[in-house]
């Protein structure tokens, strides 16, 4: 696509660079809706989205650091492609400066890649610290079966017309986005191989048309995963693949936990009220009880020492199935929609969890519900056995 672009979108509205820049964003933003390509590449090839200021930092993410420490740059104006993300959601501190560091680095000589369990929030933080800074994001979700041109770009028909419509990687690299590559390690090896370029930042050239897109200086190029990309060991993520050594190498890995007891509970707290507080404690106790039973048999090869492993307090049960924090929420959130106070606590964990188990996980599960439940599973949110008794 050329500078010198003329397109006629209304009958008496012509679009090109030059119209274009005399624009308000709003005016820009409405072309958008006509679905033309030519008039998306004019639309996100305006300077304007590209323009940085410099900002607090403490006042882009507090509370979680203090105002006035430094200062960061980040786009002056709220992009289209920006994501709103999660009002509710905590980041883990840990997670944020290292994500911060290299967000902000002069150069970036890797791409970023997180890994962990289902449901630690991976991309959400990613979406939650895009969303802070104002930046653009384009967000792929992976499969084995996806193909190349789903980064690159295809040319489509329009209006009796074959133009070029730029692909998630493309585009987010020629006009300065944050590409986020979810569940990388689901894509076959043909796909990934066409994102070793953009990954290492160097200039990448399009297979159906030969233009070579250098990368705008706001591109960022991160992945999500549940493994590291040295393959699933744990059996848990069966369509987890080992990725190419090359394709590792380009990146720098963060570990994602599940947040600790504090986090979660403020979680809840924050957005479901009506939930006791000593169901939630129990709520929270439960999900640290079955991840102790998920990661045992990873957490006894550790222990060198018998006082090591007594250290480790781990439950009897061992479990296959993970309860992250999104089913955490999940529960807290059907425990509300049904009644909290009316309806047994067994029938939104079901909903969301128990039902799904397998023969093997089922009785480890509800042992551990149980030990820490007692009969008050069995009723709704307030039961006791002090009110039973006195009825």
């Amino acid at each position: 696509m050329t500078n010198t672009a003329t397109i006629t979108a209304q009958p008496t509205q012509v679009i090109n660079r030059e119209t274009a820049s005399q624009m308000s964003n709003e005016q820009l933003v409405k072309l958008l809706e006509l679905k033309n390509p030519m008039i998306e590449d004019i639309v996100y090839s305006d300077p304007r989205w590209s323009e940085l200021e410099l900002v607090d930092a403490g006042e882009v993410f507090a509370p979680h650091i203090p105002k006035g420490m430094f200062k960061i740059q980040r786009p002056k104006h709220r992009h289209p492609k920006c994501i709103d993300s999660n009002p509710t959601y905590i980041p883990q501190r840990d997670v944020l400066r290292a994500i911060l560091a290299w967000w902000c680095a002069p150069t970036r000589k890797l791409s970023l890649f997180m890994f962990g369990e289902t449901g630690t929030g991976k991309t959400e933080m990613l979406l939650w610290f895009a969303d802070r800074m104002n930046w653009p994001v384009s967000l792929t979700a992976v499969n084995e079966s996806m193909r190349p041109e789903k980064a690159q770009g295809s040319y489509i028909l329009f209006n009796g017309k074959t133009p070029y419509r730029y692909g998630s990687v493309a585009s987010a690299m020629k006009y300065g986005w944050c590409q986020i590559m979810d569940e990388c390690d689901k894509g076959s090896g043909d796909f990934l191989s066409k994102l070793h370029t953009p990954a290492e930042y160097k200039p990448w050239q399009l297979d159906d048309t030969g233009e070579i897109i250098t990368p705008h200086k706001n591109f960022r190029f991160c992945a999500t995963a549940n493994t590291n990309g040295g393959g699933d060991m744990t059996g848990r993520y069966h369509t987890s693949q080992r990725l190419d050594e090359a394709f590792r190498r380009r990146f720098a890995f963060v570990e994602c936990d599940y947040p600790s007891a504090a986090v979660e509970d403020s979680i809840l707290s924050a957005s479901y009220p009506d939930i006791s507080k000593g169901t939630r404690h129990k709520m929270i106790k439960l999900a640290g009880q079955m991840r102790l039973a998920l990661r045992a048999p990873q957490l006894e090869a550790k222990a060198t020492t018998a006082e090591a492993l007594k250290k480790l307090a781990l439950p009897d049960e061992r479990l296959s199935c993970a309860f992250s924090t999104r089913v955490l929420v999940a529960w807290a959130d059907y425990m509300t929609i049904f009644g909290v106070k009316n309806v047994p606590l067994r029938e939104s964990f079901d909903f969301v969890f128990g039902n799904s188990l397998d023969e093997a996980d089922e009785p480890a599960v509800y042992a551990i519900v149980h030990r820490i439940f007692g009969e008050s599973f069995d009723h709704p949110d307030g039961w006791n056995e002090a009110n039973a008794s006195g009825k």
